[in-house]
């Protein structure tokens, strides 16, 4: 079944209907497209119509909006003065055309009009002076059947007052695509008019949309449901599945909201309460309150969200992290009115019987996410291992049946065995994949690492560091910094990066930083444990353990080579300087921690947000590459700083008992990057022009700095 051959159960349309019918009573339309139609309509208008539609936005275009029999002029008046948003694409014979300047003339003289020009293969300076130029041959002719002056004179002010308004520019010239520019018109349409965008849901997801019909045609049964919860194991397709229904339903509400990585917020100092904010930002676009306590924010959020139909999604909820009743104060059965929707995905059942205020039997409706059907797993597989085509080659038909079942249905390990297969022709590696797949128990927890673990064990000994650094310390660290420090270590780190990406083992979300699936990640992390126990040497930590075993073996931590240390309470003294292979340290929260000295094998040494009141020592021979040392408490660096000579990235942001930087901190050769903004910051030392190459520095709101050193001037890359 494809999802355009969907039709909506009788509820959810009725539901649609309704919300259609109130906004009728405000504005017809969400957009209106003012164009040239000879010029425009059946290329960027055309491309322009069809995604405003896409992404539920309702736009006034006339071939689609004029019905037969009606007033053309009546209803352009009509759609323009109660649509919000007017879209002008200036082309070369708009100006030839007295009902696009009518158009022009309506939306510029109502004041509730937002007008917003898109200067296509013209430039504004062209608009602004009709007479010249591209339109000039359009405008000519217009005016030449018009003897009126005042009429030629009020077209020249319109289109004069048009081309002062910030819009887009685009020509045949430009390198940007047209499909780009429809998305960055379509983006600030959907921000204006306070619209979610859809959701993307992956690359070549199969089955989904069955499964969502269905819960469709179950809330259509029951007209009291308010809430949907997705539970299911990890990685079987609960965030997915949730994506999905989301995009099905968001038009049919006043306002929808979708949070991801609830649990991931939640796990931060203050998580509860930065989910609240999460959620009154999203359902309600003009409040500007912010929410600085739980118990209030719940009562703030069940005044706001009780005025209007809701769709709130909460994605990956957990009460074994953070605040346990985090749900209690996200959502409530006072917050949704009748006919709002509430969906939580979360893998433990639990987490719906916390839900006290509602009717558990009534409005509560828990779908058991399942995994893919035979076909479906052999459907999604071949997409992956066949480079998007699903037909399944002749000779891999039998290997396909058989690596499909010992799948067990499990999208998250089809997607990595397909990745890890893809294009690949040797049929001896398939089998090999087959073998060991087939020795893992599929549905069970330890299955399901046993499959995963097949493309880490496919991994290169450097890959399957870099892979393990990741899901132990840098998830959610910026590439680029990981980059920078597995170049002392390994020999291709950006390229090992894209091939851990293309074995769908990580990923890179849209700041640039490192995110794994959670089973990878947990599986990376038992992949470290049971080396430990087979070897009896401890390499990686993280947190909890890794605080209770500094305390209670520190002297068996000669080989470690990473640990994070994150809200550690207590204080403690220590001494990292004898760990010979210590690579990565990431300290942060509220941690009181002495760190005396650096290893010389320490490559990213960080320390956010805690009490660090001294600097430490850095050996004369370092591998230091990142020191981020946001928000510590110390007041000067100490001289041994000019040791880091291959030091690339300082960030000292929030430092504010930090006044002055040693004379030695012009040794710093190879620093590329120094953050200094919000520091207590007084001068910069005059050996500071000898960081030859420095690019970029960022001293925002360094108020006691008054003057920079002679040498400044030396900085050529800046």
């Amino acid at each position: 079944m494809e999802l355009g051959d969907v039709r909506l159960p009788k509820r959810l349309r009725m539901m649609e209907e309704t919300v259609n019918t109130e906004t009728d009573d405000f504005a017809n339309y969400d957009v209106f497209i003012s164009h040239r139609g000879p010029d425009t309509k059946t290329g960027f208008v055309g491309f322009l119509y069809k995604d405003l539609v896409a992404a539920g936005l309702q736009p006034f275009l006339d071939c689609k909006s004029i019905d037969i029999g009606d007033d053309s002029w009546e209803c352009i008046e009509h759609a323009i003065k109660r649509t919000p948003l007017a879209l002008i694409v200036f082309s070369e014979s708009f100006a030839q055309s007295e009902w696009c300047l009518r158009e022009l003339h309506v939306m510029l003289h109502t004041p509730s009009v937002k007008v917003l020009p898109v200067f296509y293969n013209v430039r504004p300076s062209e608009v602004r002076f009709p007479e010249s130029g591209r339109l000039k041959d359009g405008f000519e002719k217009l005016a030449s059947r018009h003897h009126h002056s005042n009429i030629i004179e009020q077209w020249r002010a319109d289109l004069d007052q048009a081309s002062k308004i910030m819009g887009w520019e685009h020509s045949a010239a430009d390198r940007r695509l047209e499909v780009d520019l429809v998305k960055a018109v379509v983006g600030k349409v959907c921000e204006l008019a306070k619209k979610s965008l859809p959701l993307d849901i992956g690359e070549y997801v199969v089955g989904v949309e069955e499964v969502a019909v269905e819960i469709m045609q179950r809330l259509e049964k029951d007209k009291h449901l308010l809430m949907l919860g997705l539970w299911g194991m990890g990685g079987i397709g609960k965030s997915t599945l949730a994506r999905e229904l989301y995009n099905q339903m968001r038009k049919m509400f006043g306002a929808s909201c979708f949070i991801e990585n609830v649990t991931d917020k939640v796990s931060q100092a203050g998580g509860v309460v930065k989910v609240q904010n999460c959620i009154l930002k999203g359902l309600c676009k003009n409040e500007s309150l912010k929410i600085d306590g739980k118990s209030k924010g719940k009562v703030i959020l069940e005044e706001r969200l009780s005025k209007t139909k809701v769709l709130l999604v909460l994605d990956d909820v957990h009460d074994e992290v953070g605040d346990n009743d985090g749900i209690y104060y996200w959502i409530s059965r006072k917050m949704l009115a009748e006919g709002s929707m509430c969906i939580v995905t979360s893998r433990n059942s639990r987490i719906f019987q916390k839900l006290n205020s509602f009717d558990i039997k009534r409005e509560v409706y828990i779908h058991n996410v399942q995994g893919l059907s035979n076909v479906n797993s052999k459907r999604m597989f071949s997409l992956f291992a066949f480079g998007g085509y699903w037909t399944i080659k002749q000779e891999f038909e039998e290997l396909v049946e058989n690596i499909c079942k010992a799948c067990g249905g499990v999208p998250l390990v089809v997607k990595v065995c397909g990745s890890l297969l893809k294009q690949e022709e040797d049929v001896k590696i398939w089998k090999e994949v087959l073998d060991k797949l087939s020795t893992g128990r599929i549905m069970d927890q330890m299955g399901i690492f046993g499959c995963l673990q097949i493309s880490y064990n496919f991994l290169n000994e450097e890959l399957q560091e870099m892979f393990l650094d990741t899901a132990c310390v840098l998830l959610g660290k910026p590439k680029d910094l990981a980059i920078r420090t597995w170049s002392y270590h390994h020999t291709s780190p950006t390229l090992g990066v894209r091939t851990l990406i293309e074995r769908a083992l990580i990923t890179v979300d849209k700041s640039g930083c490192l995110t794994m699936h959670d089973h990878l990640r947990d599986m990376g992390r038992e992949i470290v444990r049971k080396k430990r126990i087979r070897e009896g040497v401890i390499r990686r930590l993280w947190m909890p353990e890794s605080w209770s075993l500094l305390e209670n073996n520190e002297e068996s931590l000669d080989n470690l080579q990473t640990l994070m240390i994150i809200n550690a309470s207590d204080a403690k003294d220590l001494n990292v300087s004898y760990m010979k292979d210590l690579r990565i340290m990431i300290c942060g929260g509220f941690i009181n921690l002495v760190v005396q000295s650096l290893s010389k094998t320490l490559s990213w040494f960080e320390y956010n947000d805690g009490e660090l009141k001294f600097f430490p020592e850095i050996p004369r021979i370092n591998n230091l590459v990142i020191l981020n040392l946001r928000g510590s408490s110390f007041e000067t660096l100490c001289d041994s700083i000019g040791n880091a000579s291959n030091l690339e990235v300082m960030n000292l942001k929030q430092t504010r008992s930090l006044c002055r930087l040693p004379d030695s901190f012009g040794r710093l050769k190879n620093l590329e990057d120094l953050n200094l903004s919000y520091s207590g910051i007084q001068s910069l030392p005059e050996s500071f022009g000898g960081l030859s190459n420095l690019e970029v520095l960022n001293m925002a709101v360094c108020q006691r700095v008054t003057s920079l050193p002679v040498s400044f001037g030396r900085l050529e890359k800046l």
